[in-house]
């Protein structure tokens, strides 16, 4: 079967298939094991130490041996067969796989692992996303990162450690201050670094910019306060943004509607919901918007039929856009689509909300 279809199809087969199963294509016969086993290895992820809140030493380090067990991972990652298929970089202390048993003697420093990482990252050509949680960026390692062909960076409670900015990397797709959970962003602020800052504003510095960026996610309440007070210092506008998410506190923040009106081109505004009740019955300022803003604004907002009410006295705009709000009921939450649309502009509004209905406001 193997000569009947090419290797490259055979691969595009591979990449649909979960790791069980991906695993097992590998005992099958020899060509399935060259073609399918690279895509075994896509992500190389490391865990220098790990965090221990509400303690005296934050960090827990790792055994001398981790860092041996790391150089030889790297030298079969840099292998000719497989740096091609390596496009995801983890260096966290959340563990992708869950935590293994620990020594009370651990003591290896963390810097020695990065370096030897941070050496290995340019042999891989089809790299593209670098999930960075809680270590600050020295000026090597920031030296290295930015020439990388990044296209997605995930960095958490960190800064640059350079004397002067740096150009930063294109990247595309910034995701800010994300608790990790099984490798994957969930969209909420990790309630592990309550005692770290969250990332710089000389962090977003180096990595904004606006002729590339696209899409922007903070859940993180003081993260998107400083992310939304540095994109109003550009003198150019974010022609590129399509996508920002951000937490449903900084919406009466005075850069919210200075940020929307430099996004031509927003699609989607997501609003995460606040993790208590924060409803406030005194009235909140307007959100004035000229008519010409948010004309490709297609928005999920995630928040509940409280906040939702609240919401819609900020978007107070023009008489020829009007917003329509989609809700459906999603475990624990209210889902709702914000869209810009033609129609009559309404001032009063239903405060009781039904799921899977369709507003005209």
């Amino acid at each position: 079967m193997t000569k009947e279809l090419p290797p490259e199809l055979w691969k595009k087969t591979f990449d649909f298939l979960n790791p069980a199963d991906l695993r097992a294509s590998t005992l099958t016969c020899s060509s399935f094991r060259w073609l399918a086993q690279p895509l075994l290895f896509s992500v190389f992820d490391l865990s220098p130490f790990f965090l221990a809140p509400n303690t005296d030493q934050p960090r827990m380090f790792r055994p001398r041996k981790y860092l041996d067990r790391t150089l030889e991972r790297l030298q079969f990652y840099r292998s000719p067969h497989i740096a091609p298929a390596v496009y995801h970089c983890w260096i966290s202390p959340y563990s992708r796989w869950g935590f293994p048993p620990r020594h009370p003697r651990d003591y290896l420093d963390p810097e020695l692992i990065i370096d030897n990482v941070i050496e290995a990252l340019p042999f891989f050509p089809n790299l593209r996303i670098l999930s960075w949680h809680c270590i600050d960026f020295s000026a090597t390692w920031w030296d290295v990162i930015r020439r990388l062909p990044l296209r997605k960076l995930w960095i958490n409670s960190c800064t640059v450690l350079a004397s002067e900015p740096m150009r930063p990397p294109m990247v595309t797709h910034l995701d800010l201050d994300h608790w990790a959970w099984e490798g994957e962003t969930t969209n909420h602020p990790s309630v592990h670094e309550g005692h770290l800052s969250g990332v710089s504003q000389d962090m977003m510095s180096s990595v904004l910019h606006p002729d590339c960026t696209q899409h922007i996610s903070v859940p993180r309440v003081d993260t998107a306060t400083r992310l939304l007070s540095l994109m109003t210092t550009f003198n150019d506008p974010f022609t590129y943004l399509q996508t920002l998410r951000i937490p449903f506190q900084v919406i009466s923040s005075p850069y919210f509607t200075q940020v929307l009106i430099n996004a031509p081109l927003l699609k989607e505004l997501r609003i995460f919901p606040p993790e208590e009740d924060l409803f406030q019955t005194s009235e909140s300022p307007p959100l004035l918007l000229p008519s010409t803003s948010l004309q490709f604004l297609t928005t999920c907002v995630r928040v509940g039929p409280r906040q939702t009410a609240q919401l819609l006295s900020f978007f107070t705009s023009s008489a020829r856009v009007a917003p329509i709000f989609i809700f459906q009921h999603v475990v624990g939450f209210t889902n709702s689509c914000f869209r810009r649309d033609s129609g009559t502009h309404k001032n009063a509004f239903n405060p009781i909300f039904a799921p899977n209905t369709v507003y005209n406001v």
